[in-house]
C-alpha cells in the first residue's frame, strides 16, 4: 500500500528529505507518496507529519494536496488516476498555484451558550432555528468585501459557528486580507471572527485520488 501526500506541478525538484518519498511523474506532474506497512492509526503524530510534509511540498511547488488516509493500493494505481484525471489536476494547479487558503470562522457573542438551551416548545425550536440562521446570513454578508482581496471563497460546514469560510488569496496578498479583516471586525464588533493559515488549499482541491 502507499499513502499519496499530494500531486504537484513539478516533478524535477527534490522530496523533503526526512522520509522515505517518492513518486509517480506524468506530463510535468509528480504524485508524491510513502510505502506504509499495515494500517495507518489515524495518530495526532500521523497526522500532523502528514500535514507538515504537505505544507513543506507547499513552499516551492504548486500543490493539491490530499486528505490524510488517502491509500493506493501501489505506484501503478497512482499513475493510472494521473493519467486518467491529468487534465483536471493541470487545471485545479494552474488555480491554486502561488495561492493559500485563510479559513476565517464567525462565533456570534453568546452563540454557545444559546446552543446549550433546551427549547421549551417545538414553536421556541423553529424559532431558535429562524435566528441562528439569520445570524448565519448576517456574518456570511459581513465577511462578503474580503472577497475583493481573494481569488475564490467557499462555505465550510458550520459546526458550533455561525459561518465557517474558506479564501483562496495570492501570497502576496495575506497582508491584504488580514488588513481588511481588521477593518471587518471594527465594523461589526458583535461577532467574533477568527482567521487561521495559511493553509494548503484543501478546499479548493475538488475529488482526490
Amino acid at each position: 500500500m502507499i499513502e499519496v501526500f499530494a500531486i504537484t506541478d513539478r516533478d524535477d525538484l527534490p522530496l523533503p528529505g526526512g522520509e522515505p518519498l517518492e513518486r509517480v511523474c506524468h506530463h510535468g506532474m509528480a504524485g508524491v507518496f510513502a510505502r506504509i506497512e499495515g494500517r495507518l492509526e489515524g495518530s495526532a503524530e500521523e497526522l500532523w507529519r502528514h500535514e507538515q510534509l504537505v505544507e513543506t511540498l507547499m513552499e516551492d511547488r504548486a500543490v493539491l494536496p490530499l486528505r490524510y488516509g488517502t491509500l493506493l493500493r501501489d505506484e501503478g494505481e497512482l499513475r493510472g488516476v494521473m493519467e486518467e484525471r491529468a487534465a483536471e489536476f493541470s487545471q485545479l494547479l494552474d488555480t491554486v498555484r502561488d495561492r493559500v487558503e485563510l479559513a476565517v470562522r464567525v462565533l456570534a457573542d453568546g452563540a454557545e451558550q444559546e446552543g446549550d438551551e433546551r427549547p421549551a416548545s417545538g414553536k421556541a425550536y423553529m424559532e431558535t432555528l429562524a435566528r441562528r440562521r439569520r445570524s448565519s446570513e448576517e456574518a456570511v454578508a459581513a465577511l462578503e468585501p474580503l472577497e475583493g482581496v481573494a481569488e475564490a471563497a467557499v462555505k465550510r460546514e458550520a459546526a458550533g459557528d455561525l459561518t465557517r469560510l474558506a479564501f483562496l488569496v495570492e501570497r502576496g496578498r495575506v497582508e491584504d486580507f488580514n488588513l481588511r479583516l481588521d477593518e471587518l471586525r471594527g465594523e461589526h464588533p458583535e461577532l467574533n471572527m477568527t482567521c487561521t493559515g495559511p493553509w494548503p488549499p484543501y478546499s479548493f482541491v475538488s475529488g482526490g485520488a
